[in-house]
């Protein structure tokens, strides 16, 4: 039977390797709602703008939506903005998290 101390250090490194496995991709989805004027807000039918999905391996796909006007491609240089921050803190959460987890690791010096 295994002791307390074996059983935590267990649990410990079971959670290690899950952060570890859901550091290995971020998914960035930036949506938004139309409130009506009434001011009911109803989250739940949220629309998406963007989707960046970021690998550890440096692969990354992003899905921008373009408009069509006047019979030319646009987007909405406001949300495409909003998509970009939201980016860039999910990297450096990220980055945080694995110099975190990367910490608790024995030193090889040692």
């Amino acid at each position: 039977m295994p002791s307390e101390l074996e059983t935590n250090i267990r649990l410990a490194s079971e959670k290690l390797a899950k952060a570890l496995a859901d550091a290995s991709e971020i998914t960035v989805e930036t949506r938004y709602v139309e409130i009506e004027s009434k001011g009911s807000e109803n989250l739940d039918n949220s629309k998406l703008v963007a989707r960046t999905v970021i690998q550890l391996d440096g692969d990354n796909t992003s899905i921008i939506p373009m408009y069509r006007t006047e019979g030319r491609l646009e987007l909405n240089d406001t949300l495409l903005d909003i998509h970009l921050r939201n980016v860039s803190t999910a990297i450096e959460y990220r980055t945080n998290t694995l110099e975190a987890l990367l910490s608790l690791l024995p030193s090889r010096s040692r």
